[in-house]
C-alpha cells in the first residue's frame, strides 16, 4: 500500500461537504440481471428499506496517454439490467448496484438547517467495506463470478456559501486565490494526472439556492486498480483527492470558514 502523504489528513469542523461517494468499478458480472437486484435487496433491507431502479451508469476508463472521447450512439440493450439503488431511511446513506459497479454514498441531506455534519473518510471507508462484503456474499451464494477489481473512485461535492455580507466574488478569491473580476455565472475545471494510474477532476461551478448564490466545488479521484486489495487503491485515491483539496484552498479559508483542527 502506498504510505499516506504528509497533508493527506484533514480535518475541518465544519467541512463543507455534502455528498461523498466511494466506488468500485468491475469487469461485468456474467448472467447479471434485473432479477438479482431484487434478490440482493434482502442482504440490506434493514439497513437501506427504499429500493428504486435507475439508468446504469457507463463505465469510465482512464487511458494514458488521453485518448479523445467521442460520441458514441447505441441502442439500450434489452439485457441491461440498469441499476439498483438502495437508500437508508433518513436519506444519508445509499448503495448504488449494477453489473460492473458497486457505490456506497454519503449525504448530508436537505433542508440546509436540518443536514448532517460529516463524520470522516474513515467511518464512510468501514461501512462502504462492509456493505461490499455483503454485496460479496450475496454473490458467492447466488454461483455468482467473484469481482474483478478495474477502477477505485473517490467523491466529494462541496458546497461553499458567501458569508454574510460577502459577496460571491470575494469568497472565491479568499478560498481558491482566483480573482475572477466582476462575474453572473462560471466554471472553473483541472484534471490531474498519476501517469499511468489515474486522474482527478476539480470542478467548480457557481449555482443557486432560492434565489441565492453559491458555488459547487466537487473532486473526483480515479485510480486505475492493478493488483492486491482494492482498499488501498480507494486510499489512494482519497489521499490524492486531500492533498489536492488542500492544494487548492487558502489555510486561512480552511481555518476561517471551516474550522480547520479546532
Amino acid at each position: 500500500m502506498q504510505a499516506m502523504s504528509v497533508t493527506s489528513k484533514l480535518h475541518l469542523k465544519n467541512a463543507p461537504v455534502v455528498e461523498t461517494a466511494l466506488q468500485i468499478q468491475f469487469s461485468d458480472i456474467p448472467g447479471w440481471s434485473t432479477l438479482h437486484h431484487g434478490l440482493y435487496y434482502p442482504y440490506i433491507r434493514e439497513r437501506l428499506p427504499t429500493f428504486t431502479h435507475l439508468q446504469e451508469i457507463p463505465p469510465t476508463v482512464e487511458t494514458f496517454p488521453a485518448s479523445s472521447k467521442q460520441l458514441q450512439f447505441r441502442l439500450r440493450a434489452s439485457q441491461d439490467a440498469g441499476c439498483a439503488q438502495y437508500e437508508s431511511a433518513n436519506s444519508e446513506k445509499l448503495i448504488r448496484v449494477q453489473r460492473n459497479r458497486f457505490a456506497y454514498h454519503w449525504l448530508s441531506g436537505s433542508p440546509i438547517e436540518e443536514r448532517a455534519a460529516y463524520t470522516s473518510y474513515e467511518e464512510n471507508l468501514e461501512i462502504c467495506l462492509n456493505e461490499f462484503n455483503t454485496f460479496s456474499e450475496f454473490l458467492h451464494e447466488n454461483s455468482l463470478t467473484p469481482i474483478d477489481p478495474v477502477l477505485c473512485e473517490v467523491m466529494y461535492l462541496n458546497h461553499i456559501r458567501p458569508n454574510e455580507n460577502e459577496s460571491l466574488e470575494a469568497m472565491v478569491q479568499d478560498i481558491f486565490n482566483t480573482s475572477l473580476g466582476s462575474f453572473e455565472l462560471f466554471t472553473l475545471n483541472r484534471t490531474f494526472v498519476k501517469e499511468g494510474r489515474g486522474r482527478l477532476y476539480a470542478e467548480l461551478n457557481t449555482n443557486f439556492d432560492e434565489g441565492s448564490p453559491f458555488v459547487t466545488f466537487q473532486l473526483t479521484s480515479r485510480i486505475n486498480h492493478a493488483e492486491g486489495d482494492f482498499k488501498d487503491s480507494l486510499n489512494d485515491a482519497h489521499d490524492w483527492l486531500i492533498d489536492k483539496f488542500r492544494q487548492l484552498t487558502s489555510p486561512n479559508a480552511r481555518k476561517d470558514r471551516w474550522k480547520e483542527n479546532d
